[in-house]
Parts: C-alpha cells; structure tokens; sequence
C-alpha cells in the first residue's frame, strides 16, 4: 500500500508530515503506537483525522495506523 505513494505525499497536512518523514521515525526510534508517532513527528496532534480512518471522515487517502502496521508488519 505504501508503495502507492510518493515519499513526499503529505500524510499530516495540519502540522506539514510527509510519508518519509513518518517511516523514517517510525524505523529510527522503533515505533510501535500512533502515540509514539504523534510524539516524534507532530503528526496526528492538531485535528486528528490523519490518525486513523475512523476518525478521518474519508478525508485522507492514508493514515497513521496503516503507516505503523504495514511498517512493522
């Protein structure tokens, strides 16, 4: 699925955090939350929807916890 995107695709549009950005932290600091992505990166801390489908109202094509699964696999 990741593959579907460019790594500058805008993942958070609020605080500007693109796919890259939000793999690279995942992998460096061995993320394993959404939380833990919302502390390194910002991402997911202003309106929220980028977090998880359930609460982006269909308004993102790509969310956080889809990020860390396919990510940790």
């Amino acid at each position: 699925m990741l593959k579907d995107f460019e790594d500058d695709y805008e993942v958070c549009s609020c605080m500007s955090i693109s796919l890259k950005e939000i793999v690279d932290a995942i992998k460096e600091h061995n993320l394993t939350t959404v939380e833990g992505i919302m502390d390194k990166t910002e991402a997911g801390t202003a309106c929220e929807q980028c977090q998880s489908a359930e609460k982006s109202e269909g308004n993102k094509e790509l969310h956080l916890d889809e990020i860390l699964k396919e990510v940790r696999g």
